[in-house]
């Protein structure tokens, strides 16, 4: 995952893009637990709830940067998008898979619990 801040350096104002290839799954079971409390994805979250989201993607990251950077660095428009991208991959879900995930996937599973490939017609 990447979130590219704008943050303040002295008087003048710098982008910072931040990368994390690796969540702890320590982050997944915090995330578990708040998930309890309120729905992240399908509420409106207070500030204080959303406070313990961004808390949480600012531990993701490993402290690289504050939740009062995230707050200050992000737009109103972005802001969402960025807790919506970092619930999704602290669930698991690839937002954008690579060439290599896709041909993975597409090697894996069987089109059929059977491996037979051909059309099956229910009679009726």
């Amino acid at each position: 995952m990447k979130i590219e801040l704008r943050l303040k350096e002295g008087e003048k104002k710098v982008t910072k893009m931040f990368e994390n290839t690796f969540i702890p799954a320590l982050v997944f079971r915090k995330y578990y637990v708040l998930e309890q409390e309120f729905n992240v994805l399908n509420e409106e979250p207070t500030i204080e709830q959303m406070d313990k989201v961004i808390a949480l993607m600012v531990e993701a990251f490993e402290n690289q940067f504050t939740i009062d950077e995230v707050w200050a660095g992000l737009s109103t428009f972005t802001l969402p998008e960025k807790i919506f991208e970092f619930v999704l991959t602290v669930k698991g879900v690839k937002i954008n898979p690579t060439e290599e995930d896709l041909k993975k996937e597409s090697e894996g599973t069987p089109a059929t619990p059977s491996g037979d490939t051909t059309e099956h017609q229910e009679s009726v």
